[in-house]
């Protein structure tokens, strides 16, 4: 008895032309990021007048809904306080130096598709930046 084991001869496996992946990855990669940077943060969007904005706008804390002065050490916090009628605002994003923040309609000038922004060490009002 022959106890060899036979195994089928092998064939190559034939070329088929198959374009590399790589550059259908890098297209795919900068469409990715290019998506992503329509929505980042630019502190250089041209800005206009908020109207009836306080000096600056209150941190809220969320323990107990007290409110205290922004700190420069704190980044943008949310949300943020007008103490001059407690209207509540809502960060929709930041760079850490400015934030954008979302108003109740009609507030400050602040139309439809836009956002208010604020200095966020100080609270300050820099002005009015498209969404």
């Amino acid at each position: 008895m022959n106890d060899q084991l036979h195994l089928p001869a092998m064939h190559s496996i034939p070329d088929l032309n198959i374009p590399s992946a790589r550059p259908l990855l890098i297209a795919f990669t900068l469409l990715i990021l290019s998506s992503c940077a329509t929505s980042n943060f630019s502190p250089n969007t041209p800005t206009r007048m908020a109207s009836d904005v306080p000096d600056h706008f209150l941190v809220c804390t969320h323990a107990n809904n007290s409110t205290c002065e922004p700190k420069p050490d704190e980044g943008c916090r949310n949300p943020m306080i007008d103490p001059l009628d407690g209207t509540k605002l809502e960060l929709v994003r930041s760079n850490g130096e400015y934030g954008d923040y979302k108003v109740p309609d009609n507030r400050y000038g602040v139309e439809r598709k836009e956002l208010l922004r604020l200095e966020c060490s100080t609270g300050r009002v820099v002005g009015i930046v498209q969404r």
